[in-house]
């Protein structure tokens, strides 16, 4: 498809208009003056660049693959239905470069979410170690959505003592789900890994203990309730039952002596079970309106 990329020469365009849209200002390319196909690496003040670190290096392969992966240099060579591997595209890249590589990867991904499209990407798998990179190009495919799920999937590579990389799906449990699990991505920040620990919880003094971490720092620190008027929600929503107004005191009492300073720093042991807990810490999402964010985190995913 020479006759509509142009080669090297127009490549080498488009990684620039690139870069310049970004605002990157390392480097930029131009075309080699006496080798055909071939580029140089050049400097804001023209100089051909010497010493490029990992990430520049990285950077510019990464970039050329980009736009490899929208065509071919000849028509003959012009792959339909193609299977597109990235593996940890961002190795040594700074944050500003790891959020341009992040962007493009998500978009051949909604290339390939489009049976084909424009890039004729059939099927993509990307591999990281790179933790925030893996939730930069996942994030909005972390759902239960049904076009999402049916097209997208994560998976968890562990390499044994002996040396033997095996490949699994995650999962976790899910109710409303007809075969009991879902697929969901392995790497959590720490306020999913709040309820990861909420739902693995088998003794109440842990469960109740979590159950407190989410409720601050949910509701006090990212929705900005205070603990009165969370206290005073709550109450009213569980209308006179005397048992869930005291395990809700329970679970908001440690919030409020934290806050104010007012405990006797005593961890006192819980006075219910499980499955009371649960109950009034879904209440406590009811209360404040947040129920559908509490089952999607707690895996009942309605």
């Amino acid at each position: 498809m020479s006759d509509k990329m142009g080669g090297t020469a127009s490549t080498v365009d488009k990684i620039n208009v690139l870069l310049q849209k970004t605002g990157f200002r390392g480097f930029q390319l131009r075309p080699h003056a006496r080798v055909p196909d071939k580029y140089e690496v050049v400097r804001e003040d023209g100089e051909v660049a010497k010493g490029l670190s990992e990430g520049e290096k990285n950077f510019i392969a990464f970039l050329y693959f980009y736009f490899y992966v929208q065509g071919a240099w000849r028509k003959e060579d012009l792959v339909k239905g193609k299977i597109v591997v990235i593996d940890d595209p961002v190795s040594s890249m700074d944050s500003g470069v790891l959020f341009v590589v992040s962007s493009l990867v998500r978009k051949l991904v909604e290339d390939c979410f489009l049976d084909g499209g424009q890039f004729n990407i059939k099927q993509i798998f990307i591999l990281t170690h790179n933790p925030y990179f893996h939730k930069e190009i996942s994030h909005k495919y972390e759902t239960s959505r049904d076009d999402i799920v049916k097209k997208s999937s994560f998976f968890f590579v562990k390499k044994s003592d002996d040396n033997v990389s095996t490949v699994r799906i995650n999962e976790m449990e899910c109710v409303t789900n007809e075969s009991g699990i879902e697929n969901v991505s392995p790497v959590k920040n720490s306020y999913d890994a709040l309820w990861c620990e909420y739902r693995d919880a088998r003794l109440p003094a842990t469960l109740l203990s979590v159950i407190q971490r989410i409720v601050e720092y949910y509701f006090l620190q990212l929705c900005s309730y205070s603990i009165e008027d969370l206290r005073e929600r709550v109450k009213t929503h569980i209308g006179g039952d005397d048992k869930k107004q005291r395990i809700a005191d329970e679970i908001l009492r440690f919030i409020y002596d934290e806050k104010f300073d007012a405990g006797d720093g005593i961890n006192y042991a819980p006075d219910h079970d499980i499955p009371a807990y649960k109950e009034v810490f879904e209440m406590i999402f009811e209360a404040l309106s947040q129920k559908s964010h509490y089952l999607k985190m707690s895996g009942k995913c309605k």
